[in-house]
C-alpha cells in the first residue's frame, strides 16, 4: 500500500491553491516526485508574489493533524523560479487520503499557508520510481569550481543559469554539451554567498540551492 501511494502521487501531479492569506494564492505547488529508498517526497514551489516566505518549511498532515511528512528548512525564501522541497515521510496513510499541506516560515515559527490535499483510492501495478539524483551538483558548498554530472538516462543540460538571492541572473551558459556527461563551471567571479542554479534539459527543469564558500 505504501508503494501504491507513492506511485499514485508520482503519476498524478497536483497543483494546489491556498485557502488563506492573499500571497498564498500566488504560490504554485506541484506534488510529487519520490525517492522510495530514502522515504522522501519532493514538491515543487513557485512564487508569483512579492512576499518572500522567509525560511520556509512544508508539512503534510492527515485529518487527525498527525504528521505524514515534513521538510528540513533549506531555503532562505521561495523565489519566482521552480524550487524543489524535499519532505521526509514518517507515516504512510491508507488510501484514499485527505489532509492538509501547511507552509511554515521562519524555521517553523509562523504558519503562513494551508492547502487542501486529496489522494484518491487507486490501485497501480507500475513499480517504476523516479530518481531525483539524475542531475548531480558538487561540491556544494563549493569554492571557485563547480561540477555538474548526469546519468545515461538524463538529457544533457541545454542551459544553465545561476541566480542570486534577488532572483537576478549572475551567470548563464547556453548550448551545454558534454560526451563525458560531466561539466565544469568556473565561479571565480562570484562572491561568496547563497545562490540558486537553474538547469534546463530537453524535457525537464531543475532548481537547486548553491552555496559558494569563502575558502
Amino acid at each position: 500500500m505504501f508503494k501504491q501511494l507513492l506511485l499514485l502521487l508520482a503519476l498524478l501531479p497536483i497543483t494546489l491553491f491556498a485557502q488563506n492569506m492573499p500571497a498564498c494564492d500566488s504560490l504554485l505547488i506541484e506534488c510529487c516526485d519520490f525517492n522510495l529508498t530514502e522515504n522522501s517526497m519532493i514538491i515543487t514551489a513557485e512564487n508569483q508574489s512579492s512576499v518572500l516566505f522567509d525560511y520556509p518549511g512544508f508539512v503534510i498532515l492527515d485529518a487527525n493533524e498527525d504528521t505524514i511528512a515534513s521538510e528540513t528548512v533549506n531555503y532562505f525564501g521561495i523565489g519566482w523560479g521552480p524550487q524543489q522541497h524535499t519532505l521526509s515521510i514518517y507515516n504512510a496513510p491508507e488510501l484514499p487520503f485527505s489532509g492538509t499541506l501547511k507552509l511554515y516560515t521562519w524555521f517553523y515559527e509562523s504558519l503562513s499557508c494551508t492547502f487542501d490535499i486529496i489522494i484518491p483510492d487507486t490501485t497501480l501495478n507500475n513499480t517504476s520510481s523516479h530518481n531525483k539524483n539524475d542531475i548531480n551538483i558538487y561540491p556544494n558548498p563549493c569554492n571557485d569550481q563547480l561540477w555538474i554530472s548526469w546519468d545515461d538516462e538524463t538529457d544533457a543540460p541545454l542551459q544553465l543559469s545561476i541566480l542570486n538571492m534577488n532572483g537576478q541572473v549572475v551567470k548563464e551558459i547556453k548550448g551545454v554539451y558534454s560526451e563525458a556527461k560531466v561539466l565544469n563551471i568556473d565561479l571565480t567571479e562570484l562572491k561568496a554567498g547563497i545562490y540558486f542554479i537553474s538547469i534546463e534539459t530537453r524535457n525537464k527543469s531543475y532548481f537547486r540551492k548553491l552555496i559558494k564558500s569563502v575558502f
